[in-house]
């Protein structure tokens, strides 16, 4: 998606969540890492609610490795 579309990153759904806001909400660190060097700005953008994919990493990150979750945390930041 990424190298075939670039501009889809930052594509907010009917919800107003982007690509990002799914890879944080997930947890899935690489993800996360890849969508962010192709857009950062997508980090700023909140959905619907005003949740940024930082405020949904923050909330599930309960059931994460803590090291994982710091990891996806920073890159948020």
């Amino acid at each position: 998606m990424v190298r075939k579309c670039p501009g889809a990153v930052g594509e907010q759904d009917n919800v107003g969540w982007t690509p990002l806001h799914y890879a944080a909400n997930y947890g899935v660190e690489e993800v996360v890492k890849l969508f962010l060097t192709n857009d950062k700005s997508s980090a700023y953008k909140n959905d619907k609610t005003g949740m940024s994919s930082f405020h949904l990493a923050s909330k599930k990150r309960r059931g994460w490795d803590n090291g994982e979750a710091q990891h996806i945390l920073s890159r948020l930041m």
